[in-house]
């Protein structure tokens, strides 16, 4: 039985041979522990990849998302690592007056994918795959507008924040309906809905 049959019978409670696996890691864990990464997945292969985008046109990013140091989205967003590994926080916030939403950068060179790579990619595995897009519109609208600004605009409902809702919900839609068109097996949606004390200078 195969990495994709094993993980459509899990998404079906079908009694898979075994459950199906997908091993996250950060390079923080990469670069510390290799031979410990290495023997896990030596022993514990995954069933889900996730499918290279081969962008036609680069994302405008600045910076290394995994490198001590600041780094710029393709939503313009800025985030400051304090070490390498890791993706780092989102320090300066695009958003703090409804008049900043022209900084925000709707980034369609997302919907530049090269379908007939994509699907190339997919016809030479047995895993599960996954689009290589993560739509996560809550965090994002954290990450353009800060999460205590955003939830008293949910409170609140400003025409500023409707607006700014609007394009990001949309982006997203397209984005998804761009992926559906590939030879994928699943669109990886997630978000962090916990809430916990913030304090900003």
């Amino acid at each position: 039985m195969n990495s994709k049959r094993i993980v459509l019978d899990t998404l079906v409670f079908k009694k898979p041979q075994r459950i199906s696996r997908q091993l996250w890691t950060l390079p923080w864990a990469e670069e510390r522990y290799p031979k410990e990464i290495k023997k896990i997945r030596s022993n514990y292969p995954c069933d889900i990849v996730v499918a290279p985008s081969f962008y036609k046109t680069p994302l405008p990013q600045i910076g290394s998302k995994f490198k001590k140091g600041v780094f710029i989205d393709e939503w313009n967003c800025t985030r400051i690592s304090i070490e390498n590994g890791i993706s780092g926080e989102i320090k300066d916030h695009l958003v703090r007056d409804w008049k900043d939403i022209k900084k925000v950068h709707i980034p369609k060179e997302r919907l530049t994918i090269d379908i007939d790579k994509i699907n190339d990619f997919c016809s030479k595995t047995d895993k599960f795959i996954l689009a290589g897009a993560i739509q996560r519109p809550f965090e994002r609208m954290q990450f353009i507008r800060r999460t205590d600004f955003l939830f008293m605009d949910l409170i609140e409902q400003p025409e500023g924040f409707k607006k700014l809702l609007s394009k990001v919900h949309e982006f997203y839609k397209e984005e998804i309906k761009l992926w559906c068109q590939t030879e994928i097996d699943g669109i990886f949606i997630m978000d962090d809905w916990g809430g916990t004390k913030f304090t900003f200078n």
